[in-house]
């Protein structure tokens, strides 16, 4: 473990307050909602809104110095007047899985650059495991980081940053997998879980989980993974993951949240839909594999 004496502290407001009708798009619902992917500064982020930040201090606090928790970290932006914070996981010695629109500074109206970003693997109240800065930062073609404009869209916001040094080998990678509906029900059914690990605005020196997310299910084909998890701002880019037969699976990374009447519904990206860039990044001898019954990517807990 290390010490980390001067950790960037979490930005009050966060880098985007972008709120976009998804009515359609979530007309299964019932209800019109709102979209949101930076989380309201009320910290009415709970499984429902009336119960605030007590469902998200309820998460259970982890020992990020265990794998598989040591392979999610925070990961911190600095600039001259603002600081934030996102979540991100490890899935290769090198490579962050986050959200897009952590990267994005919405009152400068540029895409931070990638040497500003520091990805700290298993941090726990000032101490990590491992820390990089970033080489480069890869994100959807919908979006342009060179231009001063940011367009929201849940389906694409995620990224994969590549880091300077390889923190994978000391704190591990967790493998991903490619998942559909059918999967999903598959593994329900015999027993799996979905969980989420993230480091939340209100306790955002500690890595906690909701180790039981409701509902997890796809929506609009698998263009977005939905479910009920206690989450707020801080947690965007969390990874989701699918626990079965003792290990832990990315299965997707979280956006943000639709708001109703008196519940917050989470957001998040399948790993289908960027798998094949992840692939492209890692190389000609990576190739996807058999992950519980579905495609994918293999982990490896820390070691030579």
């Amino acid at each position: 473990m290390h010490a980390f004496p001067r950790l960037p502290r979490c930005g009050a407001t966060g880098f985007v307050v972008l709120a976009i009708w998804l009515a359609l798009m979530f007309s299964g619902f019932g209800i019109a909602a709102d979209y949101s992917p930076a989380w309201s500064a009320l910290c009415a982020m709970g499984t429902r809104i009336t119960e605030g930040c007590a469902a998200v201090r309820a998460r259970t606090v982890l020992d990020a110095t265990n794998y598989p928790w040591s392979a999610i970290g925070r990961i911190n932006v600095a600039g001259l007047k603002s600081r934030a914070h996102c979540t991100g996981v490890l899935i290769s010695e090198r490579l962050v899985l986050t959200a897009a629109h952590c990267f994005y500074d919405k009152y400068r109206r540029k895409w931070v650059r990638a040497p500003t970003i520091h990805f700290v693997a298993g941090f726990q109240r000032g101490m990590y495991v491992g820390h990089s800065t970033a080489v480069r930062y890869i994100v959807s073609k919908t979006h342009d980081i060179t231009s001063k404009e940011y367009r929201h869209r849940p389906h694409d916001d995620w990224a994969l940053v590549e880091l300077r040094d390889p923190v994978g080998s000391s704190a591990g990678y967790l493998g991903w997998a490619v998942l559909n509906g059918v999967g999903l029900d598959r593994a329900l059914r015999s027993g799996a879980r979905v969980a989420l690990a993230g480091y939340p605005a209100v306790r955002q020196y500690a890595m906690s989980a909701d180790m039981e997310c409701k509902r997890p299910h796809f929506r609009k084909g698998r263009a977005l993974f939905v479910h009920r998890c206690a989450v707020m701002k801080g947690d965007s880019g969390a990874p989701l993951l699918l626990f079965q037969d003792g290990k832990a699976t990315v299965v997707a990374v979280l956006s943000g949240a639709i708001v109703g009447r008196n519940e917050l519904t989470s957001v998040s990206v399948p790993v289908a839909t960027f798998y094949r860039t992840i692939l492209e990044i890692l190389g000609a001898n990576h190739a996807v594999t058999n992950i519980g019954g579905s495609g994918g990517h293999p982990g490896r807990p820390p070691g030579p």
